[in-house]
């Protein structure tokens, strides 16, 4: 499995949020950091459980 890297996920989400001839609206910026900040946060919780198991 190829290990997806920060920067790969954020063109991802930009990619699936927004069309190409779409302006990315301001108000959804920081829709876009929180999502981001969820997957990491969700991310490092399954990180810990997997080496205290």
């Amino acid at each position: 499995m190829k290990r997806t890297t920060k920067k790969d996920f954020f063109l991802l989400l930009l990619q699936n949020t927004f069309t190409k001839k779409e302006k990315v609206p301001h108000y959804e910026v920081p829709l876009l950091i929180l999502k981001y900040l969820q997957y990491m946060f969700e991310v490092l919780l399954l990180l810990l459980l997997q080496t205290h198991l």
